[in-house]
């Protein structure tokens, strides 16, 4: 399939969605949160990578479950060890995250607090006002924390690929990537075998590179390209100990009765002994 036909996910997602909410909470009212050093760098390491994705921020109860800005794949990171299930939104988020990098080096706990008015972070030294933001403003990217799954048919039957990719295919697709400009890997399946490919911008007359490869995968043949942003992510959210993988699904639309193919890259990373993260980052495309 050409890159053309890559499915803009959201489309498909914005029609079960239910109505927008800022998700402002009575029990956010007056809230604190403390949040360690350690719990404070991974926050703010997340919001740092998302930052080049998604204009603003959306957490519902401690999950962040949106699109990127170019709504062509979605992140669902489940943050409730760290956040609890408070709700907040975040505007403009590229400039507010560097309000907030001083506080990484903070000797003291940073307290998070959420109002009708404000969000708040502070340590013993300063305290950061951040208006909250009128939703009608903001992306048009939430989506049900609820529903994402079910959306992209990531349930066990229609799961037909899993598989680990090491740290160094990650790394390698960053620089391939951004040498030949490209904004997609393509996927080939054909004759057991399943391949990874980038190409230039001009994909019958550029250079192209097979960085990864699976042998004897018994499904079926297809081709199709998934955003390079996806990989871009899980390699920034991730350290070379981490638990990477990706997995295919195979679902067919009730209301379409089309076929689609949902691709997500995961990774489990564990901070301490009792903090460990899942990063989920997936998009679909029709075939």
């Amino acid at each position: 399939m050409k890159e053309k036909n890559i499915l803009i996910i959201l489309k498909l997602l914005l029609k079960h969605r239910k109505e927008r909410k800022t998700y402002m909470e009575d029990n956010n009212e007056g809230r604190n949160i403390e949040l360690s050093n350690e719990k404070f760098k991974i926050f703010y390491n997340i919001i740092d990578t998302l930052s080049g994705h998604c204009n603003d921020l959306y957490i519902q109860n401690g999950i962040i479950s949106q699109s990127n800005s170019k709504r062509s794949f979605v992140f669902y990171i489940d943050l409730s060890n760290i956040l609890q299930d408070i709700s907040f939104n975040i505007n403009n988020l590229s400039v507010k995250k560097n309000l907030l990098n001083p506080f990484i080096k903070s000797k003291s706990d940073i307290i998070l607090k959420c109002n009708e008015n404000n969000i708040i972070f502070s340590d013993k030294m300063s305290e950061i006002f951040f208006n909250t933001p009128a939703i009608q403003f903001m992306e048009d990217v939430l989506i049900d924390n609820e529903k994402v799954k079910d959306m992209f048919g990531l349930i066990p039957e229609n799961l037909i690929l899993t598989e680990t990719i090491p740290t160094e295919v990650l790394k390698r697709i960053r620089t391939y990537s951004k040498t030949l400009g490209s904004i997609s890997i393509s996927m080939l399946s054909e004759n057991k075998k399943l391949n990874f490919f980038i190409y230039g911008l001009d994909k019958k007359s550029s250079n192209k590179v097979n960085i990864f490869k699976l042998d004897n995968i018994d499904i079926a043949d297809f081709e199709c390209s998934f955003p390079v942003g996806m990989f871009d992510c899980i390699y920034s959210l991730s350290t070379n100990d981490d638990n990477i993988w990706f997995n295919l699904y195979s679902f067919t639309n009730v209301k379409s009765n089309r076929k689609y193919l949902s691709f997500t890259i995961c990774s489990s990373v564990k901070y301490s002994e009792n903090l460990t993260t899942k990063f989920e980052i997936m998009s679909s495309v029709m075939i």
